[in-house]
């Protein structure tokens, strides 16, 4: 009699074991693949910010050149060639970006827009891309490695 309640609580502490290991096993997968996928966002967001900042200087140094008198009258095809690559560039960082970044990379944009379709070219009120990058910073934890 003896003998069979020690094999049971042998057994029970065994398949607590299995139990314990299971759980544990469970709780590090999910934890892992929460790591992953910050990772990843975290990589996506930096992707979609750098085509924005790079298709917010191009618009920037045609109006930046139009203003300084330099390469004539803006050829309109082109204009709109990089207006649309600064729209698409803004529709990524909707997906990816928290609202207040968004909402400023919307009024650059639109800022953008109306300068270089009517011709509001001025060296001393330039678009300025330095407060859409310092959002972009804000929303990006810094990275030593």
């Amino acid at each position: 009699m003896m003998a069979s309640v020690d094999t049971l609580v042998g057994g029970g502490f065994a398949l607590a074991g299995v139990v314990v290991q299971q759980l544990c096993s469970g709780l590090f997968a999910r934890a892992s693949h929460r790591r992953e996928r910050s990772a990843r966002l975290l990589s996506e967001k930096r992707e979609v910010y750098a085509r924005l900042i790079v298709a917010a200087r191009m618009v920037q140094r045609m109006s930046k050149d139009q203003a300084a008198g330099l390469g004539g009258t803006p050829d309109p095809v082109r204009v709109e060639e990089c207006l649309g690559v600064l729209a698409q560039a803004n529709s990524e960082v909707r997906l990816l970006g928290p609202p207040h970044l968004v909402a400023q990379a919307l009024a650059w944009e639109d800022s953008a827009r109306r300068r270089m379709t009517n011709g509001e070219f001025s060296v001393t009120d330039e678009l300025r891309i330095g407060p859409l990058i310092a959002a972009m910073r804000q929303d990006l934890p810094f990275d030593a490695g």
